[in-house]
């Protein structure tokens, strides 16, 4: 690890650039800004490295309070402040809290959003994308805002879509189409959709279609959607739709010579004889006939990625919560929509 302390001292002044203060008094945003000195060195393509080159232009915000279900699990429902007050008496009393600061703003329930950037990184030398300025980008099943904030600054027009009611309480705010300034004239708008795309046609037509790239992680894969035994119905991703209809749509919401990736962490399979882990069982819920006959052309299936995550791990520290050796492993699918019509 100590070569990353090299290149991490030589990338500190441009973090430190854009005309922005190198220090922070928020200890979530001075410990984002450490986060992307530490990762820089990993990212292949410099259009990755200009969104953490953006990291100090992520603001600290007021904290609030939302309120959540007792029951429900990540679908529980979930309201604002002023929702809240509106309930019946019942209704509240069956409620959480949840304080937002600006930690949970950027981490919700999942982490650093920064760790979402090797995906995008993958992604962008898949698409030979010199950066992201100009391109039309879906976060699908976003989880948090700050890759979003970052793509935006960067010049993308992203759109990002989530079904967890709490994030919808959380970002209610700041949902609406947004312009957001970065650096050396860049600027693009995020937009923070809820519900199930591509099921619901209000949806559909919100999100649009026309998109360079599409994302999705930790979300689609076979352990959610496919699994080869019965598993508890929390653990499963209901699409809304048809797994076929899914793909045909998620392949129409792309602009021709558009990308899909699909990349998944999970931790070490179940021993031999214990419970199926839904969440390990990371690879692609289909095969390569059936992107091929849903209209893709299949650039990668299931490629192995684990000691490119077990390096972004250790730049983040997750060797203090886990054995990242034998506990983690990754993989992607690349898909792309052909330029022209077979």
């Amino acid at each position: 690890m100590h070569v990353y302390l090299a290149l991490v001292c030589a990338f500190v002044p441009a973090l430190a650039s854009n005309g922005q203060e190198a220090e922070t008094p928020d200890p979530a945003l001075a410990s984002l800004r450490a986060q992307a000195l530490a990762l820089e060195p990993l990212l292949a393509t410099k259009a990755a490295r200009d969104l953490l080159a953006l990291v100090p232009l992520l603001p600290a915000v007021e904290t609030r309070t939302v309120w959540r279900a007792r029951t429900g699990g990540y679908l529980a429902e979930a309201w604002t402040a002023s929702e809240h007050a509106a309930l019946s008496a019942d209704q509240r009393a069956a409620c959480d809290p949840l304080q937002v600061d600006t930690r949970r703003w950027y981490e919700t329930f999942y982490g650093t959003p920064l760790a979402a950037l090797h995906a995008w990184d993958i992604a962008a030398s898949a698409a030979d994308f010199a950066s992201f300025r100009g391109k039309r980008v879906l976060d699908f099943g976003f989880g948090s805002i700050g890759q979003l904030e970052l793509l935006a600054r960067a010049g993308a027009d992203v759109v990002g879509v989530e079904v967890m009611p709490a994030l919808r309480a959380i970002y209610a705010d700041v949902a609406a189409p947004t312009r957001l300034e970065g650096s050396e004239g860049r600027a693009g708008s995020r937009h923070l959709l809820f519900g199930r795309w591509p099921a619901e046609a209000d949806l559909r037509t919100a999100v649009g279609d026309g998109f360079d790239l599409i994302l999705a992680k930790n979300t689609i894969k076979r352990g959610f959607l496919a699994p080869p035994l019965e598993i508890d119905a929390r653990f499963q991703v209901d699409l809304g739709v048809p797994h076929d209809v899914f793909l045909e749509r998620l392949h129409d919401a792309l602009a021709p010579g558009g990308f899909v990736l699909f990349y998944n962490l999970g931790g070490a399979p179940a021993p031999t004889g214990e419970p199926y882990r839904p969440s390990t069982d990371i690879a692609s819920p289909w095969d390569r006939g059936t992107y091929a006959g849903h209209g893709f052309d299949v650039l990668a299936l299931d490629a192995n990625d684990d000691e490119a995550a077990r390096e972004l791990g250790f730049a983040l520290g997750w060797e203090a919560s886990m054995e990242l050796e034998t506990g983690l492993y990754a993989s992607y699918t690349l898909l792309q929509r052909p330029k022209a019509p077979r």
